[in-house]
């Protein structure tokens, strides 16, 4: 009898450390990706290399002529703000590109 109840004291805390552990670790990454505070990984402010494969998108969408749009919501507590840049040809489509949480539209594109 002895024997299971050792078992079963340890058993209950291995899944009791395991859980602590999972726990603590989705409260980091919530804190890291949700929460809005100074990120320390998105302060740095590096221009994008000429070998970047992305490098002349990225100079096309920097010299590219843009209109803003904005757009308030029916609460009146949240505005989009966005860049429209008109098709060089007539067209009826139309491509959305959004940036991440937390992200400038134009830093990040």
């Amino acid at each position: 009898m002895k024997k299971k109840t050792r078992l079963m004291v340890i058993g209950a805390s291995t899944l009791a450390l395991v859980a602590a552990g999972l726990f603590g670790a989705g409260m980091y990454f919530y804190q890291v990706a949700v929460v809005p505070a100074p990120k320390t990984f998105l302060a740095k402010d590096k221009p994008i290399k000429q070998t970047n494969p992305l490098y002349p998108a990225h100079k096309w969408y920097q010299s590219v002529a843009k209109e803003r749009w904005t757009e308030t919501s029916a609460g009146q507590n949240l505005r989009l703000d966005a860049n429209y840049i008109p098709a060089a040809k007539k067209t009826n489509k139309t491509v959305l590109v959004a940036h991440g949480f937390m992200s400038n539209k134009n830093k990040n594109v």
